[in-house]
């Protein structure tokens, strides 16, 4: 992104939780004259657009709509800014409740109505939660008569950029994406804690990118493979080349249909209670809160079933995904001829995790 994204405004509430207290600011930040803040919240919203957990969603018909009218009025009527923020750092503290398991106890919210160079100067909003942790800050101390440089404990330190934050939302002006209202980053925790943000504050459903859906769901079955073929042999949930086999076409029967019931391809996978648990875990990485997953046939094709396959004498098959084909066959060249005159190849691979199936 660059410098292509720019806070405009800016405000900070924050939170105590447990409490149920809010601290809110009476008037938003001036960035006009602190370059360095604006550029640490500028950040921050790029922090939250480049974050591969960050999904496309859309606000629900049904339940609390008191977010969404709050985010849209200060989209569509900018004086709204500093009282709306209020409202809005108000329903995530009543989202959050007094659960003990949400960390840190306290939170600060940072509402800011930013640009996007790509989007031609249009204005959108961000949500951001940011955790405060403690540090530590330099310090030079005269102790018996002797220069000391030592640290100075420092509490609630703004998190930086390079910390992954953990709950955003981004929000174009209605209509500028279509089918899409909202970009979510919802990083979970375990428990019930975790859908406070998304579920219960912006009253959010995700939306699946059918195209992007392919490659998550390739990407943790192959995790999940991976991960069982590399187990000790006296662990029951290992798998070996005939099993592995047997999940790559399970995973290649629910692309070629174009969807999938995460619950049944969970079920029927053929792997042991333990194997099926940990390919849950990995799917649940990206579709925790989808139960019917949809993939675009043309990047399935592209991606994971398109082969690239030669055939020589002898039963000889070469067959590679044709996406990781020049990372297998490195080299072919010509052999010497047999006696009789049929031509042979040399042929350079290099395999991965090579098994003898038979």
């Amino acid at each position: 992104m660059g410098n292509a994204i720019r806070v405009e405004r800016a405000i900070v509430h924050l939170i105590n939780h447990p409490k149920q207290q809010l601290t809110d600011s009476e008037d938003e930040l001036t960035l006009s004259s602190n370059p360095e803040l604006r550029k640490y919240f500028s950040d921050q919203v790029e922090n939250a657009i480049d974050d591969q957990q960050t999904a496309s969603a859309r606000f629900s018909q049904k339940g609390n709509q008191s977010a969404n009218a709050e985010i849209y009025k200060i989209l569509d009527q900018p004086r709204y800014f500093v009282t709306s923020s209020k409202i809005l750092a108000d329903l995530l503290m009543k989202a959050m409740g007094t659960d003990g398991r949400i960390r840190p106890e306290s939170a600060t919210v940072a509402v800011c109505i930013y640009t996007d160079g790509d989007r031609k100067g249009l204005k959108s909003l961000a949500l951001i939660k940011l955790d405060p942790s403690n540090g530590f800050a330099e310090k030079v101390e005269t102790i018996g008569g002797k220069r000391l440089v030592t640290f100075a404990p420092v509490k609630d330190v703004m998190p930086a950029k390079e910390v992954k934050l953990r709950k955003a939302a981004l929000i174009p002006p209605k209509g500028t994406i279509a089918n899409v209202d909202l970009h979510v980053l919802d990083r979970q925790a375990a428990g019930a804690a975790a859908t406070f943000f998304g579920v219960t504050f912006l009253n959010s459903v995700p939306m699946l990118d059918p195209v992007s859906s392919v490659n998550d769901f390739v990407r943790a079955a192959e995790k999940t493979r991976s991960a069982l073929m590399d187990l000790p042999a006296d662990k029951p949930e290992r798998i070996g080349p005939a099993e592995s086999d047997a999940l790559t076409r399970h995973v290649e029967d629910v692309l070629r249909k174009g969807r999938a019931n995460k619950r049944t391809f969970i079920r029927n996978a053929p792997l042991t209670s333990e194997g099926q648990a940990l390919l849950e875990e990995q799917l649940n990485k990206y579709f925790r809160h989808d139960p019917k997953i949809k993939f675009d046939r043309q990047q399935a094709q592209k991606v994971f079933l398109s082969k690239i396959r030669y055939r020589g004498n002898h039963n000889f098959l070469l067959e590679v995904d044709a996406n990781r084909f020049n990372d297998v066959v490195k080299q072919i060249t010509d052999g010497p001829a047999l006696p009789d005159g049929t031509p042979t190849f040399e042929v350079k691979l290099l395999v991965p995790n090579l098994h003898r199936i038979s």
